[in-house]
């Protein structure tokens, strides 16, 4: 029964994982053609094109980050009580690092 749930547990991870990188690309892709007018006009001015892609890296690797540690923080906060609502119930011996 334990396997099974966590087959479904690591299943449904999974699919966020790919509805994530989905969503993530498709934002990114969105807001640079969004921008595009604004690069265009820095790049007249003068700016090196290498200098526009940093600072597209830049804001990415930025919302990255954020997105880790808000991911992380709602996953630690969330992997506590769901342990305790599947497994801490069914009595199975099942090691846990949490203490």
């Amino acid at each position: 029964m334990v396997e099974v749930i966590m087959g479904l547990l690591i299943f449904i991870g999974l699919l966020g994982l790919v509805a994530l990188v989905l969503f993530t690309f498709s934002s990114m892709s969105l807001a640079r053609m969004d921008r595009e007018m604004e690069f265009l006009a820095l790049k007249a001015m003068g700016t090196k094109r290498r200098s526009i892609v940093k600072v597209i890296f830049l804001e990415n690797l930025l919302y990255g980050v954020f997105g880790l540690i808000v991911g992380i923080s709602l996953c630690l906060g969330l992997l506590r009580p769901s342990y305790d609502y599947l497994i801490a119930d069914m009595y199975v011996p099942v090691q846990v690092p949490f203490e």
